[in-house]
């Protein structure tokens, strides 16, 4: 439980750092002004619902 602490953080910290990324390289990104935080939670979203980020 106490692991948690750090590991969330991080997992949030890299979907935001791939979302920045791909809001600066993919041109729908960037003509719709999406935001890099909502990309971030969309790309978590579907991450937490395919099992590739574990939730408890």
């Amino acid at each position: 439980m106490g692991d948690l602490v750090f590991i969330v953080p991080g997992i949030m910290a890299v979907l935001l750092l791939v979302s920045i990324f791909l809001r600066k390289h993919v041109i729908f990104f960037r003509k719709t002004l999406m935001p890099a935080s909502i990309i971030a939670g969309m790309i978590g979203f579907i991450l937490m619902n395919t099992g590739v980020i574990p939730v408890e």
